[in-house]
């Protein structure tokens, strides 16, 4: 079987937070007599994600206490008579920092496929 995986990692949650929110607050500029204009913090107002994705495993029912479904079963979109796996979805670490690693796979048919999936019931 031919296996894929996408891997999300934290190396710092402080920093990635303090850089979105950053990314987040600029969005404004003012213009000065000089012609120049300088950015100017806005807070911050909308929707934020942010998960560690510290988890046991596929089955942590922290997951769905945070928002989260890992998709399971058959149906689109998709290859049709593919499968859903919920257990492809893997929690771990490297390097101290927190891994979750989607795997997808097929043998070349289509009930020999495997399909991973995680979606949040908020939409950024």
């Amino acid at each position: 079987m031919t296996t894929f995986a996408l891997a999300f990692w934290k190396r710092n949650a402080r920093a990635v937070v303090a850089s979105g929110l950053l990314c987040a607050a600029l969005t404004g500029t003012t213009a000065h007599a000089s012609g120049q204009g300088t950015a100017t913090a806005q807070p911050f107002a909308g929707p934020a994600l942010f998960d560690d994705f510290d988890y046991t495993g596929y089955r942590d029912p922290l997951i769905s206490r945070h928002g989260w479904t890992l998709k399971s079963g058959q149906g689109g979109p998709g290859v049709q008579g593919a499968t859903w796996r919920p257990r492809n979805i893997t929690f771990g670490t490297e390097a101290g920092n927190s891994v979750m690693t989607l795997r997808s796979g097929t043998d070349g048919t289509r009930a020999g496929t495997e399909q991973t999936e995680i979606y949040h019931q908020r939409k950024f």
